[in-house]
């Protein structure tokens, strides 16, 4: 059964959002391209990339912003600076991001236990190569 008989009926015709999208990838890929790049045009802060979830759902990602307030951006890169490793820095950022929506006190205490983890050479051999 090809894909026009498995979606179609008496009345004509029959796709979901995904399918539709699919069809057109698979029909017209520079119209497919067009289309999300109209997209995320439309949206400012839209970076035109785009990647469909394990439920079909298509998700334009957008620009990284700061969400973290002067004091905390401040505290951030405070502790950041203290890091020897990228890794260890980069763990810090993530987790006062996430800090931000999840307001989260426990949040910080790992991001300061792991940075002097690092300073007393505890984490040796479990980070990559770039320390």
């Amino acid at each position: 059964m090809n894909k026009e008989e498995e979606n179609t009926n008496e009345i004509g015709l029959i796709l979901n959002a995904q399918q539709f999208v699919d069809r057109i990838h698979d029909l017209d890929y520079r119209m497919y391209c067009d289309v999300l790049d109209r997209l995320s045009e439309s949206v400012p802060q839209a970076t035109g990339e785009w990647y469909r979830d394990e439920e079909g759902n298509m998700i334009m990602l957008f620009e990284e912003q700061d969400v973290l307030d002067e004091s905390w951006r401040k505290d951030t890169d405070e502790l950041k600076a203290r890091a020897k490793s990228e890794q260890v820095a980069d763990f810090v950022e993530d987790l006062a991001q996430a800090m931000f929506y999840h307001n989260h006190t426990l949040l910080w205490e790992a991001m300061i236990s792991v940075v002097e983890a690092e300073e007393r050479g505890d984490l040796e051999g479990m980070l990559g190569d770039d320390e």
